[in-house]
């Protein structure tokens, strides 16, 4: 990031026109020191530090050694960092402060630490990791996951399995129907994430639904009818989209 001087309305990028009121009252929380988040055009925001204000609005961040750049403020822009553990921040509602950029900071870097599953509240965010992680599906996976109790399962790290297995509970201890969406962009997993959510409640089924049939064969033939459903669901969901 160059030292620029920004004229046009893009990513990362202010009008100078921008007319901004209370300019010192707005500037007072922007101290030189301050770690905050600016837009890029690149990587949509990276982390810069505050290296002083300007009169008439503007601050002057540094991305890097010998990387300043020129920013107006704006409302809540630049963004602050705040202090976050994001690898270890495995729901995204205890982020603070909770914005977009540290948002995608912290899935950015559970990703590169082999984390691909992160909460936000009830929803699980997953990544698509386009490759194969065996040991993230193993059967000790499944059973860790299936032996849990309920009020034991968000102390469990963020899966796939913790979802399925939440809504197999509710739906055993007769808490009504239950509906797992799965949504995403074309590449983001979702076929991979149903057939997921189908094998395990397959296999946990069939071992708590059928007792003393708890046969490999009892399973593999339940597995089997519900993964021979995927085609006519996925095609559902082709037709809608």
């Amino acid at each position: 990031v160059a030292l620029v001087e920004n004229s046009t309305r893009k990513p990362g990028k202010l009008d100078t026109s921008t007319s901004i009121d209370g300019t010192a009252a707005v500037l007072k929380k922007y101290e030189k020191g301050l770690d905050v988040w600016i837009q890029d055009d690149s990587s949509v925001w990276v982390q810069a530090t505050v290296v002083g204000t300007m009169k008439d609005g503007r601050i002057i961040v540094r991305v890097g050694p010998g990387q300043d750049a020129v920013v107006w403020v704006k409302g809540d822009y630049p963004q602050l960092c705040g202090e976050n553990n994001f690898v270890n921040t495995e729901d995204l509602t205890r982020l603070n402060p909770l914005t977009e950029p540290a948002v995608l900071q912290c899935i950015h870097e559970r990703y590169k630490q082999g984390e691909y599953y992160t909460t936000a509240g009830i929803t699980l965010v997953a990544v698509n990791p386009f490759s194969t992680v065996p040991s993230l599906y193993s059967q000790a996976k499944t059973h860790l996951y299936s032996s849990a109790q309920p009020q034991d399962l968000k102390d469990l790290p963020p899966h796939v399995f913790a979802v399925a297995q939440q809504a197999f509970s509710n739906l055993s201890r007769g808490l009504g129907s239950k509906a797992v969406i799965v949504s995403g962009e074309s590449g983001a997993g979702k076929t991979w994430t149903a057939r997921c959510l189908m094998r395990y409640l397959a296999t946990t089924s069939a071992g708590k639904r059928l007792p003393g049939q708890r046969t490999p064969t009892s399973i593999v033939k339940i597995e089997k009818r519900i993964l021979d459903s995927n085609p006519i669901l996925e095609a559902f969901g082709n037709a809608g989209t």
